[in-house]
């Protein structure tokens, strides 16, 4: 808190103190958020002991970094894994993948889902991008939200992160966003060599929302002004194509230096470069190669340590086990698996919320975290949403561009891989409890263990023990509140390169319905999120 005030509502402060929030669930319950009493930023907000200020230690703020910790980083192996795995979907995974695999700009950069539909284009964009990852991390910086009822009125808690308006009074914001900023550097140096990856204002994504300086439905283009922002003494505005590398605004990152990359005359060596990188995210990112050499090189359900240590080939020889036909230079080609969803992320009037998605059972309580000793848990997708008239200018005004999306029911798309949460299970033999939907049948014949990694054993596995749901404002949202949403598994290919200086390839993904149709919020083929099989 700035010296001499009291909190961050202080009136001394003006037009800059911030004022209390007030928020409904989907229930039609209200909660006032304190906003305005804090004197310091939170992180995974609780509440306290005292009966009658609950909320004291959140205003004086908590900062539960172990709690974010947990939200990045992989747990500990759970209490019967004995070959050590991931139970969940890795943010060094998703990081590579979105960097990597997805070359066209608007793609990568938007969260905005396109295509969808019988007379869609059959979804050929990606279903995750850099800003479901930016979402999702102020998710776990900030923490779920926490409420109680309280005499006179509920109160709401939420970290300051995972709550839209006051986020950037965090500090780690500032370092989250360079980190956002170092990943689109990135993706230039690895796709701006063709000129079809940028966008040329004939997406729909390109059309503007409309500002003091751009008119409305304007198609964005790489050369337009970028005003306010001068670029010389002459009154020349930066442009999108002036910027498409850090250097010129005075900064850089360590793996995007390019003077370190000249061939024998001088001259910047792009190829050399992007070979270096490539290098540098396999070894820090690639968690699905090492996931993949990994499953190989260590023993199989119902193999023994020893047997393993013999019979198991050198990493050069790992081409004659691949499952699917690849070129002669690849390692490995396997089957991969994601989640990907599909979501309404103004359903609720703005109020954010998470999905949850699990395998096995779900735990009985909220909110759901890695470190429950269920491990179910193997992702989430958050909105990262708020309700139009709380941002932007005045309530009056609001965030345009929110109204107009929120008014267009405009659908976002977000990914959970499940390949190496798989490996996991199908390594370490681990027992789930099937749904009660597919007990009905005939319960023998429903898996309650991963028999392999193939798609005729996972996906029967995954239609028995898939789970997800949908939590917001501390609490469970009942699934016909948000028809809208639509969860599908794909099954694709996954190819991992003997040479590291070569990307991994994630590929052809079909739609495994029967993992999800016929669910309450399950996608089918009349969804059309994937080519016909």
């Amino acid at each position: 808190m700035v010296d001499g005030y009291e909190n961050m509502g202080d009136p001394r402060l003006g037009k800059l103190a911030i004022i209390a929030d007030h928020i409904t669930d989907p229930d039609g319950v209200k909660f006032d958020y304190p906003l305005n009493d804090c004197k310091a930023t939170t992180r995974h907000a609780k509440f306290g002991s005292q009966p009658d200020h609950p909320e004291e230690q959140w205003i004086i703020g908590a900062q539960d970094n172990d709690a974010v910790v947990a939200g990045l980083r992989n747990p500990k192996p759970f209490e019967g894994i004995i070959l050590p795995g991931k139970l969940r979907a890795g943010l060094s995974d998703a990081f590579y993948r979105v960097v990597t695999q997805i070359p066209k700009f608007e793609d990568f950069g938007t969260k905005r889902f396109e295509g969808n539909g019988p007379d869609g284009d059959r979804k050929s964009l990606a279903f995750d991008s850099a800003e479901n990852i930016h979402d999702f991390i102020h998710f776990v910086c900030g923490g779920p939200s926490a409420y109680r009822k309280k005499a006179g009125n509920n109160i709401g808690l939420k970290g300051h992160m995972s709550h839209v308006p006051v986020a950037a009074f965090d500090p780690i914001f500032w370092v989250h966003h360079c980190n956002v900023d170092r990943m689109v550097a990135i993706w230039e140096v690895l796709h701006n060599g063709d000129s079809d990856n940028w966008f040329d204002g004939t997406d729909e994504r390109d059309k503007d929302s409309g500002n003091w300086a751009i008119e409305k439905n304007h198609p964005d283009l790489p050369s337009d002004p970028l005003r306010p922002f001068h670029k010389d003494e002459k009154g020349n505005y930066w442009t999108s194509n002036d910027i498409r590398e850090t250097a010129p605004l005075g900064y850089n990152y360590p793996e995007l230096e390019k003077w370190k990359y000249v061939d024998g005359e001088g001259k910047y060596d792009a190829t050399a470069h992007k070979d270096a990188l490539t290098l540098y995210l396999n070894n820090r990112y690639n968690s699905a190669a090492s996931a993949a050499v990994k499953a190989i090189l260590t023993p199989n359900p119902g193999e023994l340590e020893a047997e393993s240590d013999s019979s198991k080939p050198s990493l050069l020889q790992l081409q004659a086990l691949t499952p699917h036909p690849v070129p002669e230079h690849d390692i490995i080609g396997a089957p991969d698996y994601v989640v990907n969803i599909v979501y309404n992320r103004f359903a609720f009037g703005g109020q954010p919320y998470t999905i949850n998605i699990f395998v096995g059972r779900v735990p009985e309580n909220v909110p759901y975290t890695f470190d429950d000793p269920e491990g179910s848990l193997v992702g989430q997708v958050y909105t990262f949403s708020s309700p139009a008239d709380r941002l932007g200018t005045s309530e009056e005004i609001g965030c345009v561009n929110c109204r107009s999306q929120e008014a267009a029911e405009v659908m976002s798309s977000g990914t959970v891989v499940l390949t190496n949460a798989l490996i996991t299970r199908w390594k370490n033999q681990l027992e789930h409890t099937p749904r009660h939907a597919v007990l009905a049948g005939d319960e023998e014949q429903v898996p309650r263990v991963l028999k392999s990694m193939e798609p005729k054993d996972v996906v029967p596995f995954l239609q028995a023990n898939l789970r997800w749901r949908v939590t917001s404002l501390g609490g469970i949202v009942a699934p016909e509140r948000l028809e809208s949403l639509r969860v599908s598994v794909a099954v694709g290919k996954a190819d991992h390169f003997a040479d590291q200086t070569k990307l991994s390839r994630f590929y052809n993904y079909q739609g495994a319905n029967e993992v999800t149709r016929n669910r309450l919020q399950g996608a089918g083929p009349d969804d059309g999120l994937y080519p016909p099989n």
